[in-house]
């Protein structure tokens, strides 16, 4: 299932690439930023994962516990939800791999980031 999501995914971009679109389409990558242009259209915390992946459902808790601490919410995308992978796609977005956390237009790939991380990302934010 994964693979097939992830085969769509590129598919997606060459199609949109082969069609003159490729400047809008921003593939998100770890510890980069998103231009502001791009930023400002979307939601302040946001949590792409995809059921059935072993990283996303170990951190998953991790999510909920920032939310809990921090009295925050994520806007949650699951790609095997065919209306979240739509979603993502109107707002031309591709994370380069999953899970994939926001936080304020700051990108975190993958099952590494620790509460802590998250919470310093989300407080550093606030300032």
């Amino acid at each position: 299932m994964r693979r097939h999501k992830l085969f769509l995914l590129f598919f997606v971009v060459a199609i949109l690439f082969l069609s003159g679109c490729k400047n809008e389409i921003l593939i998100l990558k770890d510890k980069k930023t998103i231009p502001e242009p791009k930023c400002i259209q979307l939601e302040k915390y946001i949590f792409i994962y995809e059921t059935g992946c072993p990283h996303c459902d170990k951190f998953f808790p991790v999510i909920r516990q920032v939310e809990k601490e921090l009295n925050v919410s994520f806007k949650k995308y699951n790609l095997a939800i065919e209306e979240d992978f739509k979603e993502l796609q109107k707002m031309k977005i591709i994370p380069e791999g999953i899970p994939c956390v926001i936080i304020s237009c700051r990108v975190y790939i993958g099952a590494g980031y620790t509460a802590q991380d998250l919470k310093k990302a989300i407080l550093e934010s606030k300032k």
